[in-house]
């Protein structure tokens, strides 16, 4: 199912996949990026930055935070979905009622 907006039928390139374990970070390939007219500068950027080897943010265009990794790959999340507006990392298990365990509701 593709993210599409219904104000505006903008839809997303389908390049970002779902990170398994993770609710809000998708991932791409940095050379699909370079593939798609509307990644292309994103790709430019995060090549001049380089690859990161811990869990930072590489990059951050005011609604996303990017991530390079030495892999390749680029993992992305929205700044407003992520722990802090400077994180890679999604909000604990206390702000998310599916995960908490049964009894703690």
């Amino acid at each position: 199912m593709m993210d599409k907006c219904s104000r505006c039928g903008y839809e997303p390139a389908p390049i970002w996949k779902n990170r398994a374990w993770k609710l809000y970070q998708k991932y791409s390939r940095i050379d699909e990026l370079e593939a798609w007219p509307e990644h292309r500068e994103l790709a430019e950027i995060l090549r001049k930055i380089g690859p990161t080897e811990k869990n930072e943010v590489s990059y951050s265009d005011g609604y996303y935070n990017y991530q390079y990794r030495t892999d390749g790959t680029v993992v992305r999340i929205a700044q407003k979905l992520a722990r802090s507006s400077d994180s890679m990392n999604e909000p604990g298990r206390a702000t998310h009622k599916h995960k908490r365990p049964p009894n703690e509701e």
